[in-house]
């Protein structure tokens, strides 16, 4: 097989598996941020309904592979036991990272999930006993500070649009209170006072930064959730995969589904009350009692809600709001957490994390600038004397979002470029500089 892959065939074979890699790990973000943002879907749903139909495909294939046996050793509860905390973990990281959808866009969610390179080396230090050299701790302080610039960058652009939409609005009311400030007798000619129109005595206009704000950061709670429980379950994780390395992967698969799928199942009822308490809306305003209808509708085992586009209060139900989008992200959140597992225990670590910027990439550009663009309407400019032009497509993300992207992307390849030489090598070059600097200093 080592033979085989060293030639055409075999190259050709890695690459195409290496793009299918990341087809998969993009198609999972576009799909879940179709399915789930701005929709009824309940986002657990996809979590639980993910699990076990991993755990039908693995018992087919241990079936397949190894007759009754395979599926005895798969099924068993002990081994399920044991893989326990794993399964903890990451059931409750995928329900976070499903949640993160209703709130970000998936390029965001990718942007900042690079943050957890630094999470993920501090974790391995402290668990694992990995030690990381000086340019790959500044490689990683890089790509956290794009990710600050990015969410910053985001931030500014909401608040420029809104400032951009309430001008648009006060220029209005100005025009139309002098419009209709005075009317003309017709008979006599002459100018008599009017009614003073509304938009004259209130400057009432939307401004909707506040709401948007306080969702980014609903948004980014989640996804650090998701990356701290997900991280600690990887480096956990790592340890047994590779002390039973001789496990078949499906029979490992399907012991890490058994614990996690009671668990997903008991976070769909919890995660409600969670949002709940973390968003705190206050049903007195508009937008409160707004934000607690959207989140009282996740409790799919009781009320009612309005799909979208209809007046007709529907039974909440586990599946309510499925369509077209969300069995598209089911299955490739089946086909992305076998991928992912096999990488993890198979594939070279440095093209994984290659696979997953280019998955980056692909995500933010395909899905923030074409198919998942959000609504931000330029303001017209039609009756308007001196008012502000339109700008460009209102609805892409601002420039310096994408260049922190770029940023993060330069950073995280930089990392993976580093080689960390061996301890004795280390000392040893250390030493060199030492007594080169020393040397300079007496000839100075």
């Amino acid at each position: 097989m080592a033979s085989w892959l060293q030639t055409n065939m075999g190259m050709l074979m890695q690459v195409a598996l290496f793009m299918v890699y990341i087809g998969i790990d993009a198609g999972k973000s576009l799909f879940a941020g179709k399915a789930l943002k701005g929709t009824s879907v309940i986002t657990t749903s996809l979590v639980i309904t993910s699990s076990f139909i991993s755990i039908i495909i693995g018992i087919v294939i241990a079936r397949a592979n190894d007759g009754m046996e395979g599926v005895r050793l798969a099924m068993d509860l002990g081994t399920a036991r044991r893989y326990a905390p794993v399964a903890c973990f990451f059931a409750v990281a995928q329900c976070f990272q499903a949640l993160a959808y209703k709130e970000l866009s998936p390029g965001e969610i990718k942007v900042i999930g690079q943050v957890r390179l630094l999470q993920t080396a501090a974790l391995s230090v402290m668990f694992l006993g990995r030690r990381y050299i000086g340019p790959q701790w500044s490689a990683m302080g890089i790509v956290v500070l794009g990710a600050v610039m990015f969410f910053e960058g985001k931030v500014q652009g909401d608040e420029v649009h809104a400032l951009m939409m309430m001008n648009h609005t006060v220029s209005l009311n100005r025009s139309w209170c002098f419009a209709n400030l005075t009317q003309v007798d017709v008979n006599s000619g002459a100018s008599t006072p009017w009614v003073i129109p509304g938009a004259c005595l209130y400057n009432v206009f939307k401004d909707p930064t506040a709401s948007e704000e306080k969702q980014m950061v609903l948004g980014l709670l989640y996804v650090a959730i998701y990356m701290v429980l997900s991280d600690l379950g990887s480096v956990v994780s790592e340890k047994f995969l590779k002390e039973s390395s001789g496990t078949p992967f499906y029979v490992q698969k399907v012991s890490l589904e058994l614990s996690g799928f009671p668990v997903s199942i008991a976070m769909s009822f919890i995660l409600p009350f969670f949002q709940l308490w973390v968003a705190n809306p206050d049903q007195t305003t508009k937008q409160g009692a707004k934000d607690y209808a959207r989140i009282a509708r996740a409790m799919w085992w009781t009320g009612t809600h309005l799909e979208k586009g209809s007046t007709i209060p529907v039974a909440n139900s586990l599946f309510q709001g499925w369509g077209a989008a969300a069995l598209l992200s089911l299955a490739f959140m089946c086909a992305g957490s076998w991928l992912s597992g096999i990488v993890a225990k198979r594939m070279n670590s440095v093209m994984k994390l290659l696979g997953k910027l280019m998955s980056l990439s692909t995500v933010y550009f395909v899905g923030d600038f074409w198919l998942l663009k959000t609504t931000h309407p330029c303001p017209p400019t039609n009756g308007i004397q001196g008012f502000l032009p339109q700008v460009g497509d209102c609805n892409t993300p601002p420039t310096i979002c994408t260049v922190s992207q770029f940023v993060i992307l330069m950073g995280t390849y930089t990392f993976v470029s580093i080689r960390v030489p061996p301890p004795e090598k280390e000392a040893l070059e250390a030493t060199r500089e030492e007594t080169e600097l020393r040397q300079g200093g007496a000839t100075a």
